[in-house]
């Protein structure tokens, strides 16, 4: 804990000036937990013990999977005050090993999955305890997606049943250079087509995407041409890696908020992005906030060098402004 990557452990006690950095990191994590408290509170407002809507992902999918074993139509699923199912085939596949066991046993299962999935993360990616609250995992707690559980075998190398099944994961994963796991999954996908009802997905897509755009909240910019064309040059300001990261909550059609738990390193890589992906509908706009900022900083810092005579910065010069600004934990 006591590498670069982490400056700002050292210096919890600020000096005779101002430390910025320990000021910009805590307020940053101030607005973090104040929008997961929002959230939470409105999810427990929307979520009671014997709401139906509880869990009601956990329900959908088992019963979808029942439904497509049994001979019938997946796509034509919907439960008491959930959303239609609207995933593509490989997702009917995960709740096959939960039937014989039943719908109750499948959604405790998902429910539990979803936390250990989470303490993964947290666990592995190093992030404060306050990341119980971000708001992503919230919204996809409280139905209980297999998302959540999905992200946390990502970081414990299960990446190629998140890629198969949950197709805005793969961006992250290439981001991580997880080329094996793409390799599984396309492997797995291509062996499993005999056996899913790909006919019938085809055969009822516009339905489908209909069903999936009525529930989607709309948090990317996509569909929002200006908001495209600023976010793209924003991620291509930020780097290759950094941009495929965020690439889900920004530009994937239909995004709910609940997909960016597959961007989590991202926000754990700077507080400020942490915050962008916390922040409900608004993380495409703060994602070019933070890329403008990085950039005004990164030509402030070349300007200072030159006019003391150093060489241009290097890739190591720009990370830093990245990280001891905005570095998160």
């Amino acid at each position: 804990m006591s590498d670069d990557r982490y400056p700002w452990l050292r210096r919890r006690r600020p000096g005779p000036g101002v430390d910025w950095e320990f000021f910009t990191y805590w307020t940053l994590v101030a607005i973090f937990v104040g929008l997961g408290i929002l959230v939470l509170q409105v999810h427990l407002a929307v979520y009671g013990p014997n709401a139906p809507g509880l869990f009601s992902d956990a329900a959908l999918y088992f019963e979808a999977t029942r439904v497509w074993v049994a001979g019938g139509d997946p796509w034509t699923v919907q439960l008491l005050n959930s959303p239609r199912f609207a995933a593509p085939p490989p997702v009917l596949l995960l709740n096959v090993p939960l039937l014989p066991f039943g719908q109750q046993a499948a959604v405790a299962f998902w429910v539990i999955a979803d936390i250990a999935g989470w303490a993964a993360i947290i666990w592995r990616l190093r992030l404060g305890p306050w990341w119980v609250l971000f708001p992503p995992f919230l919204e996809g707690f409280f139905p209980a997606s297999p998302d959540i559980a999905l992200a946390g075998l990502v970081v414990v190398s299960g990446g190629a049943i998140a890629a198969m099944t949950k197709p805005y994961s793969i961006p992250s994963l290439i981001a991580d250079r997880r080329w094996a796991a793409l390799a599984i999954a396309a492997f797995a996908v291509v062996v499993t087509i005999p056996i899913l009802p790909w006919a019938q997905f085809f055969a009822q897509l516009p339905e489908i995407q209909q069903a999936l755009a009525d529930q989607s909240r709309d948090v990317s910019a996509w569909g929002q041409p200006v908001l495209m064309v600023l976010v793209v040059a924003a991620l291509i300001s930020l780097g290759p890696r950094t941009a495929l990261r965020l690439v889900t909550p920004t530009l994937w059609p239909n995004a709910q908020l609940h997909y960016s738990v597959f961007s989590a390193r991202a926000g754990a890589e700077s507080a400020a992005l942490a915050v962008a992906l916390a922040f409900p509908g608004y993380t495409a706009q703060l994602v070019i906030v933070y890329a403008t900022v990085i950039g005004v900083l990164r030509v402030a810092q070349a300007m200072a060098r030159s006019r003391a005579g150093s060489a241009p910065p290097s890739e190591a010069g720009t990370a830093d402004v990245d990280g001891t600004i905005l570095r998160s934990s």
